[in-house]
């Protein structure tokens, strides 16, 4: 498909044609490169404590019960060996929720569109397959981390 058309009428002879007076080899030159994170930006990820490393958990056993170890106010709650019931989303922006068995619903952290689209996915997920999870909570009653095994 064409990325712009022509604003001739339909029906006639240059209508499915691109428009001749965009050149993309242009347009494409002229969009920035990506730019190195400042020093200010780096310090704002430790602080958000935003890692590249690996996960901490390790996949549950088979008889797996369920758990919940509060690790402290900074760190939130922890709860492992539970399924996901059903998910609700409304027509607004980053707003879903997740029905946990035994739990109820937990909101789906909203702070960035990246972690609101990596967790819901994962929350999806785990409901189709019904495969157990471990999530953490924090003080403000939102699921911040899902793990799916």
């Amino acid at each position: 498909m064409p990325r712009s058309t022509t604003a001739s009428r339909p029906g006639s002879a240059g209508a499915d044609r691109p428009d001749a007076t965009i050149d993309i080899a242009q347009a494409e030159q002229a969009t920035a490169a990506p730019r190195p994170l400042t020093e200010l930006e780096h310090a704002d990820l430790e602080r958000a404590g935003v890692t590249g490393e690996a996960p901490t958990l390790s996949p549950p056993g088979v008889d797996a019960g369920v758990t919940t170890i509060a690790a402290g106010g900074a760190t939130g709650t922890w709860t492992s060996g539970v399924k996901v019931n059903a998910l609700w989303a409304q027509y607004a922006t980053r707003n879903a929720y997740a029905s946990v068995a035994n739990v109820g619903w937990l909101k789906i952290y909203n702070g960035t569109d990246a972690a609101f689209l990596a967790l819901t996915t994962l929350a999806s997920q785990a409901k189709q397959t019904q495969t157990q999870i471990a999530y953490r909570t924090e003080s403000d009653g939102m699921v911040h981390e899902i793990y799916l095994w």
